[in-house]
Formats: structure tokens, sequence, C-alpha cells
């Protein structure tokens, strides 16, 4: 809630085994057609729950690709009413929007040095990849603490404080 422990981003593609997928700068996995299943919120989740070495608190909404996972000792998860995310949601109170300016921001960085040069535009796959890396880096903490704060989370000195907006 206070911004200072962004997680970095999972991205969902179509490919398997690819050379390049050893380079890339995010968590990445394949699904047919590169979308999150319960599968891979599964692996996630028990991936993340592994590495934490401090407990965290983790907001999902309630689609079907987001099931209750048992057994995680550091990630416990909490899942928002149907109908309430895009209002308690942080990452949909400007998260997301930071992300996705700044991920254009270097798109048409790129774009605008290909047309300078006069060379053929074109983004592969990896660095669609490295943008999203680059453009997560630079989503603040501030941002972040801003959001749950603009979704009626509060940092408290203890956990009666914390509480669910709404709920």
């Amino acid at each position: 809630m206070d911004g200072s422990g962004l997680l970095r981003p999972l991205l969902v593609g179509k490919f398997a085994n690819s050379w390049f997928l050893k380079k890339v700068p995010v968590t990445f996995k394949h699904s047919k057609k590169a979308w999150m299943t319960a599968e891979i919120w599964k692996e996630w989740l028990q991936s993340m729950d592994k590495k934490r070495k401090q407990k965290m608190f983790l907001f999902a909404d309630n689609c079907p690709a987001h099931p209750v996972v048992t057994r995680l000792k550091a990630v416990a998860v909490h899942f928002l009413l149907p109908n309430t995310t895009a209002v308690l949601q942080p990452m949909d109170q400007g998260v997301i929007q930071c992300f996705k300016s700044w991920y254009k921001k270097l798109l048409l960085g790129k774009m605008g040095n290909a047309l300078d040069s006069s060379i053929d535009f074109k983004v592969d796959v990896l660095q669609a990849m490295h943008f999203a890396a680059a453009a997560w880096d630079h989503v603040s903490g501030t941002c972040a603490a801003n959001c749950f704060r603009h979704a009626g989370w509060q940092v408290g000195s203890n956990t009666e404080d914390n509480t669910l907006p709404g709920i």
C-alpha cells in the first residue's frame, strides 16, 4: 500500500519455448490464446510464495482465471467482491494508466527515431517485453501509494486501521 513492494509484470503470450524468453526482464508464461489461465495463476502465486521473505497481501478480482490457491505461506490473497474491482482495485485507479502511458511514450520514441533515420519501424515481441519492463520501472511507488489512497485504502499502525473500503 505504500508502493514499496511493486512486483515485476507477468506477461502471458503464445510462445512456449522461444530462445528470447531467457533474455526477458519480466515474468513470462504462455497459453494457447495468450490469456491468463487458472494454471498460470496457481503457478505464479506458488512461485511468488516461495520467493517471498516477507508476508504480502494481494488483491485480485474474481475472474475465473483467479481460483483460490491453498497452502500459501507468505502470500495472502483477498478477492474483491463482484462489480467492485473498478472502484476498489488500486491498479484500476491509475497504476495501469501510468504503465500504459510510459509504454506508449517508449513506443512512440522508437517510432520517432525510426522516422528520423528513414528506417522501417518494427517492434518484435522481445522489444515489446523490454518496453513493458522499462515502462513498469517508471511506475513509481508514489503512484501506487496514491492509487491505494484514491481507492480508499489507508495505511495504519495496526491491522484494524487497514480496512477494506466499502466492504
